[in-house]
């Protein structure tokens, strides 16, 4: 399972634009099940749709990583 989401994490980073300030993404220690994923995407959604999002908005959660390697 590690080795499948190294390689969609390794794959944003080399598809995204780093230079459009639109886009975040937060790496996370969580299931897509996970209670916590689900409250985090209807936060995000409903700060977006509110016009509340900003990049890194998210990056403090206890969950949220910086690299990869911090995965469990």
């Amino acid at each position: 399972m590690a080795a499948r989401a190294r390689v969609l994490w390794e794959t944003l980073q080399q598809q995204i634009d780093h230079s459009n300030p639109n886009i975040d993404i937060l790496l996370c220690d969580l299931h897509i099940l996970d209670r916590e994923f689900s409250e985090l995407a209807v936060a995000a959604m409903t700060d977006m749709l509110a016009g509340r999002w900003k990049p890194g908005r998210y990056q403090g959660l206890p969950y949220a990583l910086r690299e990869f390697d911090a995965l469990s």
